[in-house]
């Protein structure tokens, strides 16, 4: 009986490692805030999250002190996606899981998204701005070949734009100057004799 003592402490050891890893992956890339008793962790329902993904920003509400999730947070709190200069306002949807509330959308660029909360829950007002983890372009996952993401696109049809700007700038320049060239090559010949009248 002595004998397997070790193999059921290893054991042991390992079921609990593994349900500590368990526990915390699913927060690993999430944001804690605490405001007034309340704490706020927002992070995406399927991480990493991918741009033309479906997704949802997940919103976990707790008490600070005694842990007991916050239902009916959805009735007095607003929530709004933002990416740059560029507002997404949506419907923070409670779960089945009490005190868990998702906001779905699909994002369609890479990047740093921020979700700006404001409201009430229960008697304290929330006006805080969040930021879950950065999304990252699909190409991270993609195989064999991954096409290139829309930011890209925009970016190489923003530079192509401005070069065929330059390039058409440069085409007037160089018709003026071949007009002038002209212009000039006339008025000499004509100096010279060239004109009508002359002998």
């Amino acid at each position: 009986m002595s004998r397997n003592h070790p193999f059921v402490f290893l054991a042991a050891l390992m079921i609990v490692g593994w349900a500590w890893l368990a526990a915390a992956r699913p927060t690993l890339a999430h944001s804690s805030n605490t405001v007034g008793p309340y704490t706020l962790v927002v992070g995406w329902v399927h991480e990493p999250p991918l741009v033309g993904e479906r997704n949802a920003i997940l919103l976990i509400v707790t008490e600070t002190a005694s842990k007991t999730p916050v239902i009916g947070v959805e009735a007095n709190l607003t929530a709004q996606v933002m990416y740059g200069r560029t507002t997404f306002r949506g419907n923070l949807n409670p779960t089945a899981v009490p005190g868990e509330y998702t906001l779905e959308l699909i994002p369609t660029v890479r990047g740093q998204y921020n979700l700006y909360l404001s409201g009430r829950i229960g008697e304290t007002d929330v006006e805080i701005t969040v930021e879950p983890e950065e999304v990252f372009a699909a190409a991270r996952l993609q195989f064999p070949e991954a096409p290139p993401d829309t930011l890209t696109l925009n970016q190489q049809i923003t530079t192509l734009e401005t070069q065929l700007r330059q390039t058409r700038i440069l085409a007037f320049i160089s018709i003026g100057v071949g007009l002038l060239g002209l212009i000039l090559a006339g008025v000499s010949w004509w100096k010279k004799g060239g004109g009508v009248g002359n002998e």
